[in-house]
């Protein structure tokens, strides 16, 4: 699932580069998130960062950065 979880990742950052608004990357990358099957997702954006956190159904936990660059 840590695939997953790196293109949705992916996703972020290049809604960010393209423009979206800080709280539509959040919002996409949680539903995605949900949709792919993990429990919980916690992610923060900002303009030049995304954090996410995501619980898989064992209840384990993954947790990516990703800096974002021009």
């Amino acid at each position: 699932m840590g695939g997953y979880l790196s293109s949705i990742m992916d996703i972020g950052e290049l809604l960010l580069k393209y423009g979206a608004e800080v709280s539509r990357v959040e919002d996409t990358m949680g539903r995605l998130c949900k949709a792919y099957g993990f429990v919980r997702a916690d992610v923060f954006t900002i303009t030049s960062s995304i954090i996410a956190t995501v619980t898989l159904p064992d209840e384990r936990s993954i947790t990516q950065t990703r800096r974002i660059k021009e």
